[in-house]
């Protein structure tokens, strides 16, 4: 995931707040906006500080004068002005953090944090006591009228005066009824970076984020390794050709515009109905392989696993043009089929890709080795769970000369099958039926999957190991 860090003094702390995550530090206010109005795709999260008063001073002057502020005072509140500026760009509110010694919040606020949040019952108790010498005789009295824990803290939250720039920012909010953004304090800079760390775990288990992320970064080293080298593309050996002339022309040009598309799908703010988006989207990344493509002779030129790759792209294509009984789609499915598209669409490295390192988190976070003592066992089995599925099926509703008994590829009998269960309440798990592809296919060159390297075949391989077989 992507950082875009807003702090005009860093100290050449960043390792400290960040480990070693990916951040993109700016120092300026100026710089700072012009980042987000400019480049906020490049980010996932936004961690900003509040006073910015080290940035160029002159270069918001004018600005300052026409607020009625010298340029101190308008920096002083830098933080707030980049905050609203990310929300009219539509970066989402539970993204951004402010970090900062302007959020700082007396005793009683604290304490009173603990007595909500806590768990711990001595660690309750000891803010209670603490709680109680903060207080006057005349506020006890009132505590103790209240009836409940909820009451109790209400009314202390009353009596907490914040009056710092973030303070008085936050009741500002609350006086227009919307959600103040959440503020970390450095008064303690180890409580800080452990409250951080767990805010931008949170993000990182959010597996849209680095669903989407995954896809920008990808999108964005195609459009490279397209634009070094046009021989990089393969899309185009796969079209049909009649009289040794393909039926198509395939242009860079025209694989750089579906990149560029691809890239700016996945909208920063998550859906609330992820499975609108991913309908959509997957529809979008497959639709080149219509008709006028055929990968079917593609293994003799590219190998087995290029040639399961351009099948799988084009099967979900088909698929989704007939029905919908791929859904409920999730992040999952879609990082698989992106990875294997762009496989099948280019001329990649045998090692796995840096994005790709980003979207196979989407399937397993933490993949484990491959037991191949009864691989090849557990393959058949799914393969003879599917001739079962086919054979229960009722005649084949297409063409004579394609009748299922003759069916001789795992690909082709899951394909009859999804056609079959067209306009039919679902029965089956067609997101298997794809992964289940995969194996199926490699069966002769099994090895190549159960290594322990690095290469994006085996790496693919212990992703989705747990998944195909489950």
């Amino acid at each position: 995931m992507n950082i875009l860090w807003v702090e005009d003094n860093p100290n050449n702390k960043k390792e400290f707040w960040f480990g070693e995550r990916i951040v993109s530090i700016v120092t300026d206010f100026t710089k700072a906006e012009e980042t987000i109005k400019n480049s906020l795709n490049k980010y996932d999260l936004a961690v900003l500080d509040i006073d910015l008063s080290n940035s160029d001073k002159e270069k918001v002057e004018e600005r300052s004068q026409k607020n009625g502020l010298t340029p101190d005072e308008f920096l002083q509140k830098g933080g707030m002005t980049l905050f609203l500026t990310l929300l009219e760009s539509g970066f989402p509110r539970e993204q951004i953090i402010f970090v900062t010694g302007n959020s700082d919040i007396n005793n009683l606020s604290k304490f009173v944090d603990k007595i909500e949040s806590s768990e711990d019952q001595q660690e309750i108790k000891n803010a209670t006591k603490n709680v109680l010498l903060c207080l006057s005789e005349e506020q006890i009295a009132q505590l103790k009228q209240k009836n409940d824990k909820q009451a109790r803290i209400k009314y202390l939250r009353s009596l907490v005066e914040d009056n710092t720039t973030y303070g008085i920012f936050k009741k500002s909010c609350k006086d227009i009824c919307i959600e103040a953004p959440k503020a970390i304090s450095k008064s303690n800079d180890n409580d800080a970076r452990r409250v951080l760390n767990e805010w931008l775990e949170g993000h990182e288990k959010n597996d849209y984020l680095v669903l989407r992320r995954g896809i920008i970064e990808g999108c964005n080293f195609l459009k490279k390794l397209i634009q070094d080298d046009e021989n990089n593309i393969r899309f185009s050996d796969f079209v049909k050709r009649t009289k040794n002339s393909p039926v198509i022309s395939i242009y860079p040009d025209d694989l750089l515009n579906y990149l560029d598309i691809i890239e700016n799908f996945l909208p920063v703010r998550q859906p609330t109905v992820l499975n609108d988006i991913y309908r959509l989207f997957l529809r979008t990344l497959t639709h080149e392989w219509d008709n006028s493509i055929n990968p079917q002779d593609t293994t003799e030129n590219y190998g087995g696993d290029i040639h399961t790759f351009a099948w799988l792209s084009k099967m979900t294509r088909n698929w989704l043009s007939h029905a919908k009984l791929l859904e409920e789609l999730n992040s999952e499915l879609i990082a698989f089929i992106f990875t294997v598209n762009m496989r099948a669409m280019f001329k990649l490295p045998a090692e796995q890709l840096d994005y790709e390192r980003f979207l196979l988190k989407c399937i397993s976070k933490s993949p484990i080795p491959i037991n191949n003592s009864n691989l090849n066992k557990r393959i058949e089995d799914f393969e003879s769970k599917v001739d079962g599925i086919l054979f229960n099926l009722p005649e084949p509703f297409t063409d004579e000369n394609n009748p299922k008994i003759n069916l001789k590829y795992f690909g082709e009998k899951i394909n009859y099958i999804y056609r079959n269960n067209t306009g039919k309440q679902k029965e089956h798990d067609y997101h298997s039926f794809l992964f289940q592809y995969f194996w199926v296919n490699q069966k002769k060159t099994i090895i190549n999957l159960t290594g322990d390297s690095d290469g994006f075949l085996p790496t693919l391989a212990r992703h989705i190991y747990i998944r195909t077989f489950q």
